[in-house]
């Protein structure tokens, strides 16, 4: 059956029961991620702005089965210091 292995829609990988991040969403949410912490380095934004666009990154991806993705992200980032 080829709905076994999902199809692509707006950044999701659907599948029968289950709704995942697609690979290229979820190198965004890191890549997303790693720039957050690098502008919060260089003091480009503050830690108020922080919280608005981290949550604004995690909110798409938490609309998929991606709890073990976001932890994953949020331990290997800095971005829990704060």
């Amino acid at each position: 059956n080829r709905s076994s292995s999902g199809c692509d829609f707006l950044g999701f990988r659907v599948f029968p029961g289950t709704l995942r991040l697609s690979r290229r969403s979820a190198r965004r949410l890191w890549r997303n991620t790693r720039a957050l912490e690098r502008a919060l380095r260089r003091e480009e934004i503050g830690e108020d702005e922080l919280q608005q666009r981290a949550t604004a990154v995690f909110a798409f991806a938490a609309t998929a089965d991606s709890t073990q993705l976001r932890r994953c992200v949020v331990r290997a980032s800095k971005l829990q210091e704060y």
